[in-house]
């Protein structure tokens, strides 16, 4: 009788470990996903938002090419600055023929 004294309150505990445990990892990949549905939802709002620039640009000025929305990066690397989160618009310069860019 004294053993099953000790063990119920280490079953019990035991038991709140795991039980807190499965909590914590189900509450962490909740957020995890909230966060990926709230980046997906940024990034298709921006790139909409850099086509309706193009549009415009495009209506505006006759030498526009294309455009390329670089989505955001993880990454710090200063070369990669220009590419972070970006709407770029490419024109034509009519008098030397070469492309140009301009950043949204």
């Amino acid at each position: 009788m004294g053993n099953f004294k000790l063990n119920l309150p280490i079953a019990i505990i035991l038991a709140s470990i795991i039980l807190g445990g499965s909590f914590y990892a189900i509450q962490i990949n909740k957020q995890e996903s909230i966060e990926k549905q709230q980046r997906i939802e940024y990034v298709a709002k921006r790139k909409m938002d850099c086509y309706d620039t193009y549009q415009k640009e495009k209506k505006q000025y006759s030498n526009v090419i294309s455009y390329i929305y670089y989505e955001p990066s993880n990454e710090d690397n200063p070369y990669l600055q220009d590419y972070n989160d970006n709407c770029q618009i490419m024109y034509v310069d009519g008098k030397t023929g070469e492309n140009f860019f301009n950043n949204f």
